[in-house]
């Protein structure tokens, strides 16, 4: 981890002297902005919050995963504009999950259509350039074939 966000702090620095388009995938986002901070974590949130929030107008974009998204500092979530939500079978995750679905979808945690029930690729895309969410479902785009040699 602090590899991780002392690269991130100097390709931060570098770009503010440099603009460059520039995209950062963070997996396991809870790992790097948790909702809950440990003593010593204060440093790493700031890192990542200047990111996240100072970040774009030099040319950093930034991608979180997790499969965890009540565990993700609230600051980093609000500054997301393309959020993308797939099954979630944790109550917790739905409960900050819910906060960004409008309840003009009619999606919950549980009922039809429930997030809990998503099958695989079928997702909600939020995103500030369209009035809606949309769930849709992905259809295959790789033939899975066995070769026996």
């Amino acid at each position: 981890d602090v590899f991780c966000l002392e690269f991130l702090r100097s390709l931060f620095e570098l770009r503010r002297h440099e603009p460059k388009l520039t995209l950062i995938l963070v997996e396991e986002a809870q790992n790097f902005s948790p909702q809950l901070q440990m003593q010593g974590q204060v440093r790493n949130i700031k890192i990542v919050t200047s990111l996240v929030t100072g970040g774009r107008k030099y040319g950093l974009q930034l991608l979180f995963t997790t499969q965890r998204i009540s565990m993700v500092d609230a600051n980093v979530l609000a500054n997301c504009n393309v959020q993308i939500f797939m099954r979630s079978s944790d109550f917790r995750d739905w409960k900050k999950i819910g906060n960004f679905i409008p309840d003009t979808l009619g999606i919950s945690y549980d009922g039809h259509p429930g997030i809990r029930h998503f099958k695989d690729g079928e997702a909600v895309v939020l995103t500030p350039w369209t009035p809606s969410a949309h769930v849709r479902l992905r259809e295959p785009t790789i033939e899975l074939r066995r070769y026996v040699t």
